[in-house]
């Protein structure tokens, strides 16, 4: 009897190991390279939770496009501020965020941007706009703007972003630091006279920015400016426009192009050469575009 339940134990343990082991062998760890990798894991595990932003997640250049192209679909979607998605990835609160590529808080949050394999996304570079019916209040603007906007690559932006979201700089004073280094904005005002403007902006720490930069440079070139920023997301930004509670800011091409409901364009000069053509028909006039490119991205948590 003693020999029987012995043997019985032996056998108890040893199906345990099995059953342990078969355990290890199903764990699948979220694939940190592509998208491409990244459609085949949510086919398989469709509760994968996606955090978006308030913009980001609704927009049909986002999700709609990676739908197309991978047939990629979350079914599981929780909405938070944009600047709170990285650290949300990382705490697990969320295994894949949408992000914007130049953000300041993927490396703080060690997460690893994947490969768009299939070029899903457009390029989302960005220029100042304007109605055109008010550019003959500003017949210097576009030359007062020049060289801001030839400062602004993508790796510029990116650590600029990163002085707000990580080490918590005042954005104004980063906007500052950043046009009296490269000679932007010099020690006294450069103009007068040169009439009333309203600089508005979207909502993210980017685009703050750039509205920040914007409306110190036209300061120091002699305008009277006045600021809305943050004015609201694309859609109350752009309304504000259009209506002329705002007189200028900055919007993005692929952005742009969504507004006048064409679909976004990966090559950047393609897509500004695009959308600046068909939203003169709006009478919008796009300025001249940085070479920065912002566009959007899933990040998940680097593999250890």
């Amino acid at each position: 009897m003693k020999r029987r339940a012995a043997w019985l134990g032996v056998l108890v343990f040893a199906l345990l190991l099995v059953g342990c082991g078969s355990d290890k062998k199903t764990v699948q760890k979220i694939p940190d390279t592509s998208l491409t990798a990244l459609t085949a894991y949510v086919k398989s595990k469709p509760d994968t939770k996606l955090c978006v932003d308030s913009e980001g997640g609704f927009r049909a250049d986002v999700l709609p496009l990676v739908k197309t192209s991978y047939g990629l679909e979350f079914t599981n979607i929780q909405q938070v501020g944009h600047d709170l998605i990285p650290a949300a990835v990382k705490d697990g609160q969320c295994d894949v965020g949408i992000v914007y590529s130049t953000a300041g808080l993927i490396a703080k949050n060690n997460l690893q941007v994947l490969e768009d394999d299939k070029k899903a996304f457009g390029a989302y570079t960005p220029a100042p706009t304007i109605k055109t019916a008010n550019l003959s209040k500003y017949p210097t603007l576009q030359d007062d703007l020049r060289t801001l906007t030839a400062a602004l690559d993508t790796s510029t932006i990116t650590e600029l972003n990163a002085r707000v979201d990580v080490d918590k700089e005042a954005a104004a004073k980063v906007a500052g630091d950043f046009l009296k280094e490269k000679g932007i904005v010099k020690g006294s005002a450069s103009g007068s006279g040169k009439g009333k403007i309203t600089v508005g902006s979207k909502l993210d720490t980017e685009a703050q920015l750039l509205g920040l930069m914007l409306s110190q440079t036209l300061t120091n070139k002699g305008y009277d400016v006045s600021t809305k920023i943050p004015t609201g997301n694309t859609d109350i930004t752009r309304k504000a426009l259009v209506n002329g509670d705002i007189d200028i800011y900055w919007e993005f091409t692929s952005s742009g192009l969504n507004i006048v409901k064409e679909k976004p364009i990966g090559d950047p000069q393609a897509a500004y050469a695009k959308v600046k053509q068909l939203d003169a028909a709006n009478g919008i006039t796009w300025l001249d575009a940085a070479t920065m490119n912002d566009t959007y991205a899933l990040a998940v948590k680097k593999s250890s």
